[in-house]
Order: structure tokens, then sequence, then C-alpha cells
């Protein structure tokens, strides 16, 4: 499967990753976590601190995802269907965002936001009712990108990172 996603930087493609593929996964991780660091955000992502072989894992489940501008990998996204660690006893009803990254260079370009309703429309078309995602509690400016996109904060998790917020988004039908 392969889409094609118009943003401000140009037509970007969604496929699904494979795995020869994880290294540029990591990449791009890594380039969002340097971004992040030099705004002043360090938690929970650091460079060079990936679990590649949990990222292996959901690329072998078939639920990550690499979008390319051209050649040039731009942004990587997790969608899978069940997240029983920050999500227990959910119905199987949604959607579920993890490792949404848009690479240095590319950021202010609406392409992660243009991912999130990639991400809508997939679910939807998989018969999901909802989105949910997660953050660290600390970042603020994330807990608000998330709540302009339309999600509802839903509650926290203290996890091993530390106190996490939970947020869900309803699709339409």
């Amino acid at each position: 499967m392969v889409d094609e996603i118009a943003t401000a930087a140009g037509i970007i493609t969604v496929k699904r990753a494979i795995e020869s593929e994880l290294e540029d996964i990591v990449a791009v991780l890594d380039s969002a976590a340097h971004w992040l660091a030099s705004k002043g955000i360090t938690d929970p992502w650091h460079p060079g601190e990936w679990p590649r072989k949990r990222i292996m894992e959901s690329i072998e489940r078939g639920e990550v995802y690499l979008s390319k501008l051209g050649q040039r990998n731009v942004a990587t996204i997790t969608l899978q269907w069940s997240d029983e660690f920050f999500w227990p006893n959910y119905p199987a009803d949604a959607g579920y965002i993890h490792r949404l990254a848009v690479a240095t260079g590319f950021h202010r370009k609406k392409i992660g936001s243009q991912l999130l309703q990639w991400a809508e429309l997939s679910a939807r078309d998989n018969g999901k009712k909802f989105l949910r995602l997660n953050c660290m509690a600390a970042n603020l400016a994330l807990r608000n990108y998330y709540e302009r996109a339309g999600f509802i904060y839903r509650g926290e998790l203290r996890e091993p990172r530390g106190l996490a917020c939970l947020y869900e988004k309803r699709l339409s039908p």
C-alpha cells in the first residue's frame, strides 16, 4: 500500500516500512529527537536510544510507515490496532499512533498533521471508531498540538519514563 499526501513540502508518499528500512526509520526518529532537543525538549526522545528490536517487531507486524518526498525520508508513523500498555482493556475500536516523527528540515510544512489525517482515514477504513495516542504530560507543546488536531484528553498513566497523557479522537463515519 502506497498513499500520496499533498503537503506544503510537496507530494509525499506513505508506505508500509520493510525490514531493510529499519535504519531509515531510526534516522528520522533521531533527526526529530535532535530537533526537539534544539527546542529544549528532551523528554522522552533521546537521539541514539531507539529500541531497534521493538521497532523491528512493529515493522514485521506491518505497523510502521515511512514517508518520502522523492527519495528523501521525511517522516515516520506507527499505526497499530491495539495498545495494551497504554490503553489496557479497551475494545478493539481504535487505531493507536506511536512514534510520529518528522525529519529536521521538514517541520512546519504540515507533514505531521497530514499524517494524523492519513492515520484517521486508515483507522476508519479498517472499521475503527477512534484514534488514540499518548505523549508525556510535561510536553505541553505536543499536548497543545494534539488538542489543536482534535484529540481529547482522556487521562494520565504513570509509565517508566514518567507521567503520560492519553488522547483520543472520535472518527467521523
